[in-house]
């Protein structure tokens, strides 16, 4: 049994690694597993709040986690101070504490839910706010601020709204054109509601010395007074209908408050020797590199397990010219005692993070290095570096496993490629904090996050790639895939189950489809070795079709691949698996009434946001098995016939032999599973020899009839070709005897002599 198990966790990895995929490990349990997610201390790092540091680390945990869910955030403010910027991720908070979030001269793309601790200022004053696309929501600030005469042409407003106070203006008037103010609070809420979204405010008149919009909170309540007391407002209005969804009581409780009391934590200064500068300062092409160690049986043993790894450096500088690189180069799983790929890996630079406008096209980049490349301790260095075989990691792939922290100003000059096409020029992988001002220029490409302890300020356009990954995101725990759960079967919808190795920070979202390997070019080439059905332990397996799934009704969908197809899956924040009926995937496995090996296909994976795939991947295949209901377990024969038996006196003896049979010609092996001799008595998995064990003292079988001991055996026989279920059994109890042997007759010297006393 655990020979076969051997077998098919062989063959996945292999098939796995041919493919470029990631494997998920064996199922276990249909129940929630426990939470996986490596921990990383905070330490050196550390919260204040209320003006105190913060010594509790289950706290220190909680806020840290807090801080994960943005992609973009700034404790005082986040300022988008021109126009032409984009960061369309739909995943990724975007958030302040104290300040606003700014949006400044029209012409913003942001997606991700927004909260701002503070208001909402949208191109106050005086300057055009057009052309905004505020995507997916929800949306949550203190007061919503408009500029003068707002027109919100081609803006775009998704989700939903919650303005806990006042609606302020630039123009109309303030003091007494109630009518015009209120025109241009329902242009607002007639763009939220052409995207299907709802405003929750508080917008009455007079609050705090300022002019509300009583009619629009009145007719959103249903006050029977409304339209006669505000006809003279509404009418000619240019969306007379578009009142407030509700006052900001109504807000729904999903909508995520702001967290005023959330900081970026400092750095503890007291005991780090820090290593020399990074510097990339040299004219033309120049490379450098933080070398990473790989994980320990030693750091597995520490309490936390010590997974991450931390750098100190006084500074990191680039500059001189363009075609700068800075590698980051982590273990592979071959290399790491936890068999996983990459290391957690925290840079600390005393000085920030200098990057000039004269390395324009520069970038920071994970690689893993070739499985056969060695750690040398004396040097803290890899040894033996291929790059032929070296994985750099595209951006699209980058997995969560990457920070850099300084406590200095960060200021990123322009980073435009001389092309001056958008999203041309520098590319990050990584999660950038500082605990001061960070102020960006120009185009670049992040695949991480952006976090200020004072000021978010983006100075220019940014048009680049932005792909929200947390560090140490959570990962898609996918383990079912490869269990013994979707079997044949022509009634049943299986609901396939995703669990996170923990709670999600974020809303965790991706596309999937069904792809099958005859969709693969020259699949029946590169992977033949996996179609061929084996005997003996050789590795096999089939690959699935189209035919062998169901076909899709109104309440059950499967996505195809090659037809386009794909489906969306959310995990709301703070669950570890979808909980909406509606992003359930099903899958459904017919009955073709054939004897034949399990299939695997594959489960495909696009857009990953808020997560990572098992293995530090960020998408790719994970791979189904389909299990073929036919298949009927090897059976023992001639049970009844079975004598075992051991005689007295002897060592190591041979009991008997168990035959068995596999009605499909599968290879089978045995094993003693249970009984009250299995301690005692060994069997051989190939060829049902059982027999006593190495080091069992001889029986007497005088003894063992005067105790009347019984002696049992559980034994199983259980299919162990790799192109069937291992879980395919039969179990029976046998009884083993103790043999009498007949024995020279001899004098008991201490019996006669008791008798003679």
């Amino acid at each position: 049994m655990k020979k076969g198990k051997l077998y098919l966790r062989t063959f996945l990895s292999t098939l796995a690694a041919a493919l470029g995929l990631a494997v998920p490990a064996m199922a276990q349990t249909e129940e929630e597993p426990a939470i996986e997610r490596d921990t990383v201390k905070l330490d050196p790092l550390y919260f204040i709040e209320d003006g105190s540091a913060v010594t509790d680390e289950i706290e220190g945990q909680r806020l840290w986690n807090e801080l994960m869910k943005y992609k973009l955030w700034g404790t005082d403010s986040v300022i988008f101070n021109k126009g032409q910027f984009r960061i369309a991720d739909p995943s990724g908070y975007t958030g302040t504490a104290k300040g606003k979030v700014y949006f400044r001269n029209g012409y913003h793309t942001l997606g991700g839910p927004i909260v701002s601790g503070n208001d909402i200022e949208i191109s106050y004053p005086g300057i055009g706010a057009d052309y905004d696309s505020l995507l997916v929501g929800p949306v949550r600030a203190g007061w919503l601020v408009l500029p003068n005469w707002y027109n919100a042409g081609g803006v775009k407003y998704e989700g939903t709204y919650c303005f806990e106070n006042q609606i302020y203006f630039d123009a109309p008037s303030r003091t007494d054109d109630l009518k015009n103010a209120t025109n241009v609070a329902q242009r607002f809420i007639h763009k939220v509601h052409a995207s299907g979204g709802k405003v929750y405010a508080d917008w009455n008149l007079d609050k705090d010395g300022m002019p509300g919009l009583s009619c629009l909170v009145a007719c959103s309540e249903g006050d029977a007074t409304c339209a006669s007391n505000c006809e003279s407002v509404l009418n000619g209005n240019d969306y007379p209908d578009d009142f407030l969804d509700g006052s900001f009581s109504k807000c729904p409780k999903d909508v995520p408050q702001p967290e005023k009391k959330l900081s970026v934590p400092e750095l503890d200064l007291s005991e780090i020797s820090w290593e020399p500068a990074v510097t990339l300062t040299e004219p033309y092409e120049e490379t450098k590199y933080i070398q990473v160690p790989p994980i320990t049986d030693a750091d597995l043993a520490q309490s936390p397990k010590h997974v991450w790894y931390d750098k100190y450096v006084e500074d990191i500088q680039v500059s001189s010219h363009t075609g700068k690189k800075l590698y980051i180069l982590m273990p592979s799983k071959t290399q790491n005692a936890n068999k996983k790929t990459g290391r957690l890996t925290r840079v600390f630079s005393r000085d920030g993070f200098k990057f000039d406008n004269s390395a324009n096209d520069m970038r920071i980049q994970v690689v893993y290095v070739n499985d056969d490349a060695t750690w040398n301790d004396e040097t803290q260095s890899w040894d033996n570096l291929n790059w032929n075989t070296a994985t750099i990691v595209p951006d699209s792939n980058y997995a969560g496993n990457l920070l850099f922290y300084t406590p200095a100003d960060v200021k990123w000059m322009p980073f435009k490629a001389s092309s001056g096409d958008a999203g041309g020029g520098a590319h990050f992988q990584g999660t950038f904090i500082t605990s001061g001002t960070f102020m960006i220029y120009d185009h670049l490409s992040i695949a991480g996050q952006l976090i200020a302890g004072k000021w978010l300020w983006f100075e220019s356009e940014f048009n680049g790639e932005f792909h929200y990954v947390p560090f140490n995101s959570p990962e898609i725990k996918t383990n079912v895939f490869a269990g013994d759960k979707f079997k044949e079967d022509d009634k049943t919808w299986y609901d396939m189950q995703f669990y996170l190795t923990d709670t999600a920070h974020t809303e965790v979202s991706f596309n999937y489809c069904f792809a099958f390997f005859d969709e693969i070019e020259d699949a029946d080439t590169k992977f033949a070795d996996y179609k061929t059905k084996g005997k003996n332990g050789n590795l096999s397996g089939e690959f699935a079709k189209r035919e062998d799934l169901g076909v899709n009704d109104d309440d059950h969908k499967m996505p195809f691949c090659k037809d386009g197809d794909s489906r969306h899956i959310v995990i709301r924040k703070g669950m570890r698996y979808p909980d909406v009926p509606e992003y359930s995937a099903w899958l459904k496995v017919i009955d073709d009434d054939k004897i034949e090996g399990d299939e695997y296909m594959l489960f495909k994976i696009m857009d990953l946001n808020g997560a990572v795939i098992s293995g530090n991947k960020f998408g790719g295949g994970l791979l189904i098995k389909l299990v073929d209901s036919n298949n009927k377990p090897p059976h023992f024969v001639d049970v009844d016939k079975v004598n075992l038996a051991v005689p007295e006196n002897a060592t190591k003896a041979v009991a008997g032999t168990l035959e068995a049979k596999d009605d499909e010609e599968d290879d089978y092996g045995f094993e003693i599973v249970g009984g009250t001799a299995e301690d005692l008595f060994e069997i051989d998995p190939s060829s049902g020899i059982v027999s006593m064990k190495a080091g069992v003292e001889p029986f007497d079988y005088e003894a063992w009839k005067a105790a009347g001991t019984k002696l049992t055996l559980d034994i199983e026989v259980c299919n162990t070709s790799d192109n069937h279920s291992t879980f395919l059994c039969d179990r029976r109890t046998f009884t083993v005897s103790i043999e009498d042997v007949n024995e020279k007759p001899y004098f008991d010297y201490a019996a006669d002599a008791k008798k003679e006393i």
